[in-house]
């Protein structure tokens, strides 16, 4: 990455203070945190099929406290500054990868760094997010859906759901770090059912767009066990059929 003597220095301030910027980052706002430099500019995080930024379709309502070690993620900016910006970029390539269709990628743990630059190379603003690797997957119950929209149900992990006969609920997996946190940022997941044909499983996204919701579907009555598999981790919730 090259970078002005303007830049390069903002930049190194940024790396200097980014550290211990992160873990007091302003969330007043929980769907924006403020940037480093100026609390005018906020940065919002742009909903990517995960489960920890809250119901959404294109801007999150809530913006991460951590993101998913592997997770592909997008940032915006917006503010009274936002309209100098040009381009939003990572600090460190090592750190941060990209994606061609303009997603981010954190391939280690640590604190990801990103700058927003005017057209003549400055900057204008950055921000921190801590980065962390899944230690465990937990389910949460959501409401119907229509596509991939779906809308936000307890909020909670469950050990269990139940879906009457030809009836569809909506469930996501949350990944959780070493800090106890929701990790955004989408992971690639399979989903199973026992063989028993008590409900079927429908995963939400693509593979290009992975999504951490799937839709259950009661076919006859009984009870069988999901099972859910990603980022090396796996977690399993019984289904009811009524």
């Amino acid at each position: 990455m090259t970078f002005s003597s303007n830049v390069r220095r903002a930049w190194l301030a940024a790396v200097a203070v980014g550290l211990g910027s992160a873990a007091t980052a302003c969330y007043e706002d929980p769907g924006v945190v403020y940037g480093e430099i100026s609390r005018s500019n906020q940065f919002r995080y742009v909903c990517d099929g995960s489960a920890a930024v809250g119901d959404c379709t294109t801007t999150a309502i809530e913006f991460p406290r951590a993101i998913a070690q592997g997770g592909l993620f997008r940032l915006a900016i917006d503010g009274s500054s936002s309209n100098e910006v040009t381009s939003l970029r990572p600090i460190s390539d090592e750190v941060v990868g990209s994606r061609p269709n303009g997603q981010w990628v954190c391939g280690t743990e640590g604190t990801a760094g990103f700058v927003a630059f005017d057209r003549d190379g400055d900057v204008v603003d950055y921000v921190h997010i801590p980065v962390e690797a899944p230690t465990s997957l937990g389910v949460e119950e959501y409401t119907s859906a229509t596509g991939s929209s779906t809308s936000r149900g307890k909020g909670v992990p469950v050990q269990r759901v139940s879906v009457p006969e030809g009836k569809e609920l909506v469930v996501a997996v949350v990944p959780t770090g070493k800090s106890g946190l929701p990790l955004a940022g989408a992971l690639t997941y399979a989903w199973t059912t026992g063989a028993e044909g008590v409900a079927t499983v429908t995963a939400l996204g693509s593979p290009a767009n992975p999504s951490a919701f799937v839709r259950i579907a009661g076919q006859k009555q009984g009870t069988t066990r999901l099972r859910v598999e990603g980022a090396g981790l796996t977690t399993e919730i019984e289904v009811r059929v009524p």
